[in-house]
């Protein structure tokens, strides 16, 4: 009788291990999508988007994904799920661009963080965005890729126009008479 019910129990334990191996080979797949200025600049918003969906569009059936934002800040949009379709909705119809600076540090910790924790059996990190140099602060160049991450650089930048950043705007009092003085360094 109890070969019987382990015969009839067989199935249930090749389920098991089928679920296994699929956790196995899938993939976590973590989105950072940058949403700082510079991004609003010609059709920069519109391509990072689409390389974000085109992302989550080619995701294979156990694969996991996740969606976060970031400028100087980061907002995770989508927890680490199976969800293809509402991380979709949120890059669509959820994210918006924003007027704050980009900083890379902060947001590949967060993604590494999230990526650590997938238990997949390959993680790949997204990173979307136009590869601001004044991103890079000197602490974050510190920053290393925990093991087993890989990391995906999706270059929206075009090589039509120069990558410039205004610095240090401030109002300065005029030396003679009236007015107002700006003073501003820009930075290449």
């Amino acid at each position: 009788l109890v070969l019987v019910a382990l015969a009839f129990m067989r199935p249930y334990l090749d389920g098991d291990r089928s679920s296994a191996a699929v956790q196995k080979h899938a993939k976590a797949h973590i989105l950072l999508l940058d949403n700082s200025m510079s991004m609003a600049y010609e059709n920069r918003w519109e391509r990072a988007r689409k390389a974000a969906a085109d992302i989550l569009k080619k995701m294979d059936t156990g694969d996991r994904c996740a969606v976060l934002e970031f400028s100087d800040t980061v907002l995770v949009r989508t927890p680490l799920s199976d969800d293809a379709a509402g991380a979709l909705a949120q890059i669509e119809k959820g994210i918006d661009l924003s007027d704050r600076a980009t900083r890379y540090g902060q947001a590949l910790s967060a993604a590494s963080k999230l990526a650590l924790e997938a238990g997949a059996g390959k993680r790949i990190l997204y990173l979307i965005s136009v590869f601001q140099k004044s991103g890079f602060s000197s602490e974050e160049q510190e920053f290393r890729l925990g093991a087993g991450l890989e990391l995906k650089a999706i270059d929206v930048g075009s090589e039509d126009f120069t990558n410039l950043a205004i610095r240090d705007v401030r109002i300065a009092e005029p030396e003679s008479g009236s007015g107002t003085v700006v003073k501003a360094s820009i930075a290449n």
